[in-house]
């Protein structure tokens, strides 16, 4: 209880907002002595594909028995997903004794909940004897908080248009914005994006002095077809001709076979994979076999997730227009002619009105529901989106009533599929009234398959 308590007073930081300013953030370290600098640390900016990509490359190097960090955001459950060491969320009680004992430290300098929740990540990560930490950015790159450590390779996934109130308004402004990571003489690895965005990301480049690898000159990537094995995705990874030194796959190529679902995580993974072959050049010893079973070993929890076994229910965190065409495409191909019931909840500041275009190629109406938050977008105005986009809408007082009437007749292998899609907050809220738990690790500790629970989340 004692934990829970400190947890509370750590959300209230929230009413502090975003603050993209990092000169707070370089002083408060500086009196904590800069935990930052005991461990090296990979940056990974991006619009979609962050989590997954980075949780890829900590399993490869956890795999190859480097002290391995990861952190997250947002979470889903347990605020702890944020915080991983080799895979497990961190002990509860020594984040309480760290978060105490750096507290007043953190008010002297009014820290934001983010840049706090960062910081502690840092101290936890110096305390655990952590060797790398893969860092997940959490808003654009440039003057994100994670961007105060000096990373040995940065790397963006995929580029939107997420955020735009905040970044700019363009696919270049954005782009220019997350490529704040880069570093001269640093190895960048980068994803695509729409017209513009992979010009800015170049030009930036060039400007800073950053080794850059883009993933379609650099490799090939063919074969792409869902795995039956791993109920993921199966795709062969090989080096296009000419690529860049400092890149070191073998010529016939890596045959990559992943849990994770949906075609779109070959791009991510992929991302992985090139990122694990540059660190080994810069002395980690990895091996080709493990980047094929960092990848294997890898879950991700709320991407294409089937949380309760048996059920029809997928789970995805898609909140944008992008991530909400990744998700019709992987239904179109796994259940093509099913009904899909999607159960939608979102925050304000987003494109309501793309995702639910998206949503239309596979769902002819959907449940819209308020959400437990702030910041979430009233059921009017995502009615409104919905049925711009064709969709017939059938609003909803909460989350649990919507689950309710979608899975309602929903079943396997042939009938309805419920999708629960859109904030985190959404997915926590169904989650908590489904009894479905938090992963304690997010791989196996070694070759032996899923670690606790055959690859589905726990229900509590």
């Amino acid at each position: 209880m004692i934990w829970e308590e400190a947890l509370r007073r750590l959300y209230r930081l929230e009413w502090r907002g975003i603050k993209l300013d990092l000169e707070r953030m370089r002083a408060c370290l500086r009196v904590l002595g800069d935990p930052q600098q005991a461990f090296a640390s990979v940056l990974v900016a991006g619009t979609n594909g962050k989590g997954s990509t980075a949780s890829a490359l900590a399993s490869i190097l956890s795999l190859s028995g480097t002290r391995t960090a990861l952190y997250t955001s947002p979470h889903l459950l347990d605020f702890r997903e944020r915080i991983r060491i080799d895979g497990r969320m961190d002990d509860r009680e020594l984040l309480h004794v760290r978060l105490e004992r750096d507290w007043a430290v953190w008010e002297r300098f009014e820290l934001s909940f983010f840049e706090a929740a960062t910081v502690l990540a840092f101290a936890r990560f110096r305390d655990a004897g952590v060797e790398v930490a893969v860092l997940e950015v959490g808003l654009g790159g440039r003057l994100d908080a994670t961007n105060i450590v000096e990373p040995i390779l940065s790397m963006i996934t995929s580029l939107g248009m997420d955020h735009a109130q905040i970044l700019g308004d363009t696919a270049a402004a954005i782009a220019v914005e997350k490529a704040g990571i880069f570093r001269a003489g640093v190895p960048a690895v980068t994803g695509g994006g729409p017209p513009g965005a992979p010009a800015a990301v170049e030009a930036r480049a060039r400007e800073v002095g950053a080794c850059l690898y883009q993933r379609n000159r650099c490799v090939r990537v063919s074969g792409i077809t869902p795995s039956v094995a791993a109920a993921g995705v199966r795709f062969r990874l090989a080096p296009r001709a000419g690529a860049p030194a400092g890149l070191t796959l073998p010529p016939d190529g890596l045959v990559i076979e992943s849990a994770l679902p949906g075609v779109h995580q070959a791009g991510n993974l992929t991302l992985a994979a090139m990122a694990a072959a540059m660190l080994r050049e810069r002395g980690f010893n990895i091996t080709d076999g493990q980047i094929v079973e960092g990848i294997r070993r890898v879950r991700w929890p709320g991407r294409l997730e089937r949380p309760l076994p048996g059920s029809a229910l997928i789970a995805d965190v898609a909140h944008n227009r992008e991530g909400a065409r990744a998700v019709a495409r992987h239904l179109a191909v796994v259940a093509p002619g099913r009904e899909v019931r999607p159960v939608v909840g979102m925050v304000q500041g987003k494109d309501h009105a793309g995702f639910f275009r998206e949503l239309g190629r596979v769902a002819r109406s959907v449940w819209v529901v308020p959400l437990a938050d702030q910041r979430a977008a009233p059921v009017e105005t995502l009615a409104v989106s919905a049925e711009a986009a064709g969709l017939g809408v059938r609003p909803a007082g909460s989350v649990a009533e919507a689950l309710g009437a979608a899975l309602s007749g929903a079943r396997e292998p042939d009938g309805p599929l419920v999708l629960l899609c859109g904030s985190f907050h959404l997915l926590e809220e169904g989650y908590r009234e489904l009894g479905v738990s938090a992963l304690e690790r997010v791989w196996a500790d070694g070759g032996d398959g899923p670690a606790d629970d055959g690859g589905e989340n726990s229900r509590g």
